[in-house]
């Protein structure tokens, strides 16, 4: 006669024994060597970052050599104030890289506070840049009056003014990303000076200085606010590049961790955080690999603000999620040898009674899977044992004990059996619930080598 019995190990012992594993899976994003990766990669970025605004800047004072004079004097102001956000970039550049002090939890937060100020300080910037050009117009109006009544002086101007402008213009379509934090603008403008054009070739120059100078201070207007704004976005840029190789670096630290026994200690073994989670390691590693390469391509790279949401919400998120996908392989490991052992000593008391080890085995070979063991008496009765996971957060477990009788025998004697095997269990430290009846088990119970072979090569599906 076959009859099966069930044991669940107790709830509130489980997840303490989970508890176990988890308390030893805090992220050690403090490693030295790993703070110095990302200060070099930060110092890096914003370095390639810097070469690209002192690029442009060298090729709008080649432009501006070319201009009239009045232009000139109109650009010295602005400069001045690109001058001093460059100084601000290199400023940032070092409070990121140099302070060998520094906690990650701290680089984050300086990066945070460094974003907020300079998105302040361009806000303001350009609020005083555009009151500045108001009161400029005004005065280029004030100064019309001695250029219309000299129409050749009046058409010499309006030309000077139109050249200055179209070269502006060409300036911002070939160096600015004009379209990502204006669009429509320089389009608008662009008309302007079509419109200015017109009036010249018509001979009304008056009309065309007004509308050339007006729209030369626009553009100018608009390059100072796509400057500040792009170098703000780059700083943002290099800055949630470093948060990411942060997390990088914590994943490929993660690769592998130590073994945690039933006492919250860490022991010897190795536990590969990839393999015992299925693959959840590799998967975030490739998310994140794949945000790197998103901010790093200029035309799929997110905004200031979605690059400051990055720092400030998405990465810590990562973070959370390695910690715990490095809390779950402990917890799964732990959970396997938690059911090793409970089948060792179930196989110990069995021997105790006469039955001998005949095959030992984990489902597939997998020591994620179920532990399957079968113990042989003399009379030729067989127990199959089965210690199998159960999915959870923390993971269960049940023990299922399968008796395969060459005669029949009393029910009780097996139920005192089943009561025996769960006192053991509680003398070896792990609380269990009183056994179950678990019905007729399956005669393919007993072939320990059909569930040795993996489950797709046994033609089921898993």
């Amino acid at each position: 006669m076959s009859r099966g019995k069930r044991i669940v190990v107790d709830e509130d012992e489980w997840a303490r024994l989970q508890a176990a594993a988890r308390r030893l899976r805090d992220l050690n994003e403090n490693l030295p060597s790993l703070l110095d990766d990302v200060r070099g990669a930060v110092r890096r970025d914003l370095d390639r970052e810097l070469s690209v605004v002192a690029d442009r800047q060298s090729a709008f004072e080649g432009m501006l050599a070319t201009a009239g004079e009045s232009v000139r004097d109109l650009e010295r102001a602005t400069t001045v104030r690109l001058d001093e956000q460059t100084r601000r970039m290199t400023e940032q550049r070092t409070a990121l890289t140099q302070r060998v002090d520094t906690t990650a939890a701290e680089l984050r937060q300086e990066t945070l506070r460094l974003l907020d100020a300079e998105r302040a300080r361009v806000d303001d910037t350009i609020a005083r840049e555009r009151a500045e050009r108001a009161g400029q117009v005004a005065r280029l109006r004030e100064g019309l009056n001695d250029l219309v009544s000299d129409k050749e002086r009046a058409a010499r101007a309006a030309r000077t003014w139109l050249a200055d402008a179209a070269a502006m213009r060409d300036f911002i379509r070939e160096h600015l990303p004009h379209e990502r934090f204006a669009p429509g603008r320089l389009a608008a403008l662009e008309q302007r000076i079509a419109m200015a054009e017109g009036n010249v070739a018509a001979g009304r120059s008056e009309a065309a200085i007004s509308v050339a100078q007006e729209t030369y201070l626009q553009l100018s207007e608009l390059r100072l606010d796509l400057e500040m704004r792009d170098r703000e976005w780059r700083q943002a840029r290099g800055s949630a590049t470093g948060q990411l190789r942060m997390v990088s670096g914590l994943i490929r630290d993660k690769h592998l961790c130590k073994g945690v026994n039933q006492d919250d200690t860490e022991n010897d073994s190795l536990v590969e955080v990839d393999w015992w989670t299925s693959g959840k390691l590799s998967r975030l590693a490739v998310e994140v690999e794949d945000l790197l390469e998103q901010v790093a391509d200029d035309t799929r790279a997110p905004g200031s603000d979605e690059l400051r949401d990055l720092v400030d919400r998405q990465v810590p998120i990562l973070k959370q999620r390695l910690q715990e996908i490095a809390q779950e392989a402990g917890a799964l490991q732990l959970a396997s040898q938690i059911r090793a052992n409970i089948a060792d000593s179930v196989i110990q008391v069995l021997q105790e009674n006469g039955y001998g080890l005949d095959d030992y085995t984990y489902e597939g070979e997998d020591y994620r899977a179920m532990l399957v063991a079968k113990v042989r008496h003399n009379d030729g009765s067989e127990i199959v044992i089965r210690v199998a996971p159960v999915p959870g957060d923390p993971p269960g477990c049940t023990l299922d004990i399968d008796s395969f009788d060459t005669a029949t025998g009393s029910d009780l004697i097996r139920w005192e059996r089943a009561r025996a095997l769960a006192e053991r269990l509680r003398e070896e430290g792990i609380e269990v619930r009183e056994p179950q009846e678990s019905g007729t088990p399956d005669p393919a119970a007993r072939d320990v080598e059909r569930l040795r072979r993996p489950p797709q090569t046994r033609g089921e599906v898993t």
